[in-house]
């Protein structure tokens, strides 16, 4: 009877969509970066740890108005964000994701961006790079850059042209997060419909002397 259970149960989560426990995070910053203060952009590379991931999470700052050279020129609202399987520093690099944001929300204060990949196939272990671009300097991202490598699998770089690219110390990463998907509420209503008809194989199997 308990292998008939563990046998269904087994069953129903090969088919529940739950979020594993898969999702990149690196939280840590100790200064920010402008988007394209050498060129063109900035970017990170990482590891995949799942197949699927629903975004890439980035926390974004408008230029500082109280800063000793204060940016004049007109606001921007929009980023580019690019996303490539391979690393930028040594090749060959295939891109996935090219998408221009919106980000005019985030005009007066900054906050997090959350960049939807969820139509994006990944394969574990493979290294990945994505990177932020736009047309001014009114843009900067959060980093870490006290010499401590908070994150092991990936690193910072800088997008100087069009496929030239500047390598940061090993050290140096982007604050972000890679996260996987949430249990949809479907996945639930298939769990808690396939655990209701339990005490129905248990009364069966009873009445059967099982």
């Amino acid at each position: 009877m308990k292998k008939i259970y563990i046998f269904i149960i087994t069953i129903l989560l090969s088919f529940t969509d739950f979020a594993s426990a898969s999702s990149i995070i690196q939280n840590y910053t100790t200064s920010t970066r402008n988007l394209n203060i050498y060129g063109l952009g900035i970017g990170q590379t990482f590891s995949a740890t799942s197949t699927s991931f629903s975004s890439i999470s980035v926390n974004l700052f408008p230029y500082p108005s109280n800063s000793p050279y204060p940016y004049t020129g007109p606001e921007d609202h929009t980023i580019l964000f690019e996303l490539h399987v391979g690393l930028p520093l040594s090749g060959p690099m295939t891109r996935l994701l090219s998408e221009e944001i919106d980000i005019s929300s985030l005009n007066t204060t900054g906050g997090k961006l959350n960049i939807d990949i969820s139509a994006m196939q990944f394969t574990i272990g493979s290294h990945y790079s994505f990177s932020l671009s736009n047309d001014t300097s009114y843009w900067s991202t959060a980093i870490t850059a006290d010499g401590y490598d908070y994150y092991d699998q990936g690193n910072l770089f800088y997008i100087l042209e069009e496929g030239k690219y500047f390598p940061t110390t090993i050290n140096s990463d982007m604050q972000f997060s890679v996260n996987t998907a949430v249990p949809t509420p479907s996945a639930f209503l298939l769990l808690a419909t396939g655990l209701s008809i339990l005490p129905i194989f248990r009364k069966k199997f009873r009445y059967s002397g099982k």
